[in-house]
């Protein structure tokens, strides 16, 4: 995280890269750069930590399985306009949850964030447990990327042609309020597309 939030304290425009292999190596990245964006949040109030997702494949393993990498690209954007603010994000408000499982149809989840951002409703934020679900949003948001690209090529000059996301993690609660294993959440919203 403190080498994560020192990249993005360089010059403007500034772009932390982390790679990860794995549900587990995801699932660290992923809590690393959240972790940065508070750092961050503290240090400037009027911007954001937003990333792009991108899934790449590394070729065969020794099984036969294809090998994927995710790769973060974190980058500071001056918070969203008309966005819910990073107060009300991480109350939910302005938000639509969506819940992400092991076992959650990737595309399905990628085709909703797509249209809801198209559409301009609540901004979707998935909601995912433990690393093998946060490798499923992933996933989810590598598409979604994809279609956004997709909906915005014939679009007017300077409009955003990407979608990124905040990060955020929380702490996962029993029904007795204490608080347990650590949840992740990738609230959509930062940067182009996410509006």
């Amino acid at each position: 995280a403190g080498a994560v939030a020192a990249r993005l304290r360089g010059p403007p425009g500034s772009i932390a890269n982390v790679t990860a292999m794995g549900p587990e190596a995801s699932y660290a990245a992923v809590r690393a750069v959240s972790i940065a964006g508070d750092y961050l949040a503290r240090e400037r109030p009027d911007e954001e930590l937003v990333v792009t997702v991108q899934q790449v494949s590394e070729g065969i393993g020794p099984a036969g399985e294809e090998l994927v990498q995710t790769r973060l690209y974190a980058r500071m954007e001056p918070a969203a306009a008309g966005g819910p603010s990073a107060a009300q994000a991480r109350k939910g408000q302005g938000e639509l949850a969506v819940y992400v499982a092991q076992g959650t149809n990737v595309g399905k989840v990628a085709a909703f964030v797509a249209k809801s951002l198209a559409e301009g409703g609540k901004i979707p934020a998935l909601k995912a447990v433990g690393p093998a679900a946060l490798a499923q949003a992933l996933k989810a948001l590598s598409l979604a990327r994809g279609f956004v690209e997709a909906d915005t090529k014939d679009a007017p000059e300077g409009s955003p042609r990407d979608l990124a996301v905040t990060p955020r993690t929380s702490r996962a609660r029993d029904a007795e309020g204490d608080a347990g294993a650590a949840s992740s959440a990738g609230g959509g919203g930062g940067g182009g597309g996410g509006g």
